[in-house]
């Protein structure tokens, strides 16, 4: 089955930014290619790594799942590093995950390829009335319900109230600042501002989309795809996920690349992470 966005459905607000982004981002991506000195690439290389870190180890672990607890400081660094791959506020973000779970390749499902097709739920989703406006109310409100001094999501709730004002600069003015720094704020607003977020958006949302036709199955349809696994950042050992989401581990096997979990595990060395969640039974996927 495949949907296909109508005039009524389109987000024209979205759909013009990522028209934006894209055009600007492959020009960044030939700019660099051609241009751009290797430190810019270098540093586009090293901000879309602590970009997606944020997703994989912030929205989607440490809000989606509660898959391990952290420090606030810990939290602020993340939710301030996610403004830069703006996705929305981290708690809207965390919320349609956990909406994405509940109706997993359902009628329901916000993006899944099953019901709407794979290019609908690889990047149409995000620029759909439906897709983004159908606040996920009910798996919101766990977000404040858990907010009990013990497990707080006061940072992520201040990135929501001042998302604009944290998104803008981190996305496009601190590229096109570290840029300058290196002698080249132009290539550091095309190359690590538009090329970067480029990549960050296609492999966010490819995960939606391939990560639920190819690959290894375990249960239901989401699927391992190993080639992805350093892109995502371990994001794409995604039936393991579905498998049992609370985990903090996407990798299970040490053969298995999931730089997430490194990160985690290693803050949980230095006292900034703890209650590193591993559920009983949780097998990783085979062909």
């Amino acid at each position: 089955m495949s949907t296909v966005l109508i005039k009524k459905d389109i987000h024209f607000g979205y759909l013009w930014f990522f028209v934006i982004v894209h055009v600007v981002g492959i020009y960044g991506i030939w700019y660099a290619a051609l241009y751009a000195r290797m430190s810019i690439g270098i540093a586009a290389a090293v901000y879309f790594f602590l970009v997606h870190l944020s997703i994989t180890c912030g929205a989607h672990r440490l809000y989606s799942h509660e898959s391990y607890r952290a420090s606030r400081a810990l939290q602020y660094v993340l939710v301030v590093l996610f403004s830069a791959a703006f996705q929305g506020p981290i708690l809207w973000w965390a919320g349609k995950h956990k909406h994405h779970h509940a109706t997993e390749d359902k009628m329901g499902d916000p993006h899944s390829p099953h019901v709407d097709g794979f290019w609908y739920s690889h990047m149409g989703w995000v620029m759909s009335k439906r897709g983004l406006l159908s606040a996920p109310k009910q798996y919101l409100r766990t977000f404040a319900r858990r907010d009990d001094g013990v497990f707080r999501f006061a940072p992520a709730h201040w990135q929501g109230e001042y998302y604009f004002r944290l998104a803008i600069p981190m996305a496009f003015v601190v590229p096109t600042l570290i840029g300058y720094l290196l002698g080249d704020w132009f290539g550091g607003l095309v190359v690590i501002g538009f090329a970067r977020l480029l990549l960050q958006y296609h492999f966010t949302w490819v995960v939606n989309s391939a990560g639920h036709l190819w690959g290894e199955h375990l249960t239901g349809k989401s699927t391992n795809i190993w080639i992805l696994a350093v892109p995502t950042v371990g994001e794409s050992f995604h039936a393991n996920h579905h498998h049992s989401p609370g985990d903090y581990r996407l990798g299970r096997k040490w053969w298995q690349p999931d730089p997430g979990r490194y990160a985690i595990e290693l803050w949980a060395l230095l006292g900034l992470a703890w209650d590193l969640k591993i559920p009983v039974n949780a097998p990783t996927a085979k062909a």
